[in-house]
């Protein structure tokens, strides 16, 4: 495949009916992994690029949450978050481009790594909602081939789509996470309140059964007591009788 720039070619109307159609297409994916690997498809259809990745950073914290391919995975290198161009991305809140990483001089420690991986050109789209910045999509090329200014907004807007669509999908996985959280606590606390209605039914038959049987008027441990004490009554008369002159 050809590395001319597609979206050049294209006329404004034409690729902001591209950007509608990128944004019904992603809105109908259920999980963010279907989202990257779909947004790589279509974005395939006008850019010509050799990897595609989301890195969605936890909310108020450095850490990733997620980190999802849509085309051709690499290896990250294990530098910290503020040395990583996803950083710099985030923060200026603006497309960060690097034309050819030989030549990068912003993130010296991932442009050695880039070297070695013999990555080209890259672009870093900021994911930003009004709510938070959630990550990066980023695009990348394993030869020296810029991105056009054309190209840098193109991406631009659909990283805008992007983020919208992926907050809502992260959105609703959390939520149903924290129903199948309560779920499992609902489950687990009826299935402890049936355990105690059980054991307290058991008590309680227990307890009847030692209780005596009140409606025969009969008393067994009664009954015994009184034949004994007329048995020692007798044996008591018949010795004072036997000890009369």
């Amino acid at each position: 495949m050809g590395t001319e720039p597609i979206v050049e070619s294209q006329t404004g109307s034409y690729r902001y009916e591209a950007i509608v159609r990128i944004s019904e297409t992603i809105a109908a994916c259920r999980e963010p992994e279907e989202m990257a690997t779909t947004l790589a498809s279509e974005i395939g259809k006008f850019l010509h690029f050799d990897h595609l990745y989301f890195v969605v950073l936890k909310e108020n914290s450095t850490e990733i949450e997620y980190l999802l391919w849509g085309k051709s995975p690499i290896p990250m290198p294990d530098l910290p978050m503020q040395e990583l161009p996803t950083w710099a991305a985030i923060n200026s809140r603006d497309p960060q481009h690097t034309p050819d990483w030989d030549a990068e001089e912003r993130f010296p420690r991932f442009r050695e790594y880039a070297k070695k991986i013999r990555l080209g050109s890259s672009i870093r789209v900021p994911l930003i909602t009004p709510h938070r910045p959630l990550g990066v999509f980023g695009i990348i090329r394993d030869t020296v081939n810029p991105f056009s200014e054309e190209e840098i907004s193109f991406l631009g807007l659909i990283g805008r789509v992007v983020a919208f669509a992926l907050d809502d999908g992260l959105n609703l996985r959390r939520a149903q996470h924290q129903n199948d959280q309560l779920q499992l606590l609902l489950n687990l606390t009826n299935r402890i309140t049936s355990n105690l209605e059980l054991r307290d039914l058991l008590r309680a038959v227990a307890g009847c059964k030692m209780q005596p049987r009140r409606n025969s008027g009969y008393s067994p441990s009664i009954s015994r007591m009184e034949k004994g004490s007329s048995r020692k009554s007798c044996s008591l008369g018949q010795a004072q009788l036997s000890r009369k002159p």
